[in-house]
């Protein structure tokens, strides 16, 4: 199976990012918030968001180090959300909200992100 994190799979507008942030339901696992929102108007997979604050975390290298570390978690264990969604034929718009001062590993960001996809794994799995 091929992993990537393409273009086509950021969330980039404007405007489903206000709707994901309006309507979106959230999890939170300390550190890291996830803000999703279910579509069935247009099948096309997953478009995911991943911001680390600025009030947060001073340093850019330190923001850009944790945005990494989240894109790759995601890249690496988000087959199963992506099947998922494809079995049912549904979209799903999602944020990765980081909101700690520390630095965690890479370790223990993949196993948060993980628990993240399975929760949305489940959710998405129990609808009709």
């Amino acid at each position: 199976m091929r992993l990537f994190f393409g273009k086509s799979e950021k969330l980039t507008s404007e405007k489903e990012i206000d709707q994901l942030f309006l309507k979106g339901r959230s999890s939170f696992l300390y550190p890291i918030k996830s803000i999703y929102l279910i579509n069935e108007e247009e099948a096309t997979g997953s478009r995911v968001l991943i911001t680390v604050s600025k009030k947060n975390l001073k340093n850019a290298s330190d923001r850009n180090l944790v945005k990494r570390r989240l894109r790759e978690a995601y890249r690496i264990n988000s087959h199963q959300l992506k099947e998922t969604l494809t079995e049912k034929n549904l979209n799903i718009s999602l944020a990765f909200i980081y909101s700690s001062s520390k630095i965690i590993s890479f370790d223990k960001i993949e196993t948060l992100v993980i628990k993240h996809l399975s929760n949305l794994t489940a959710i998405i799995e129990k609808r009709e």
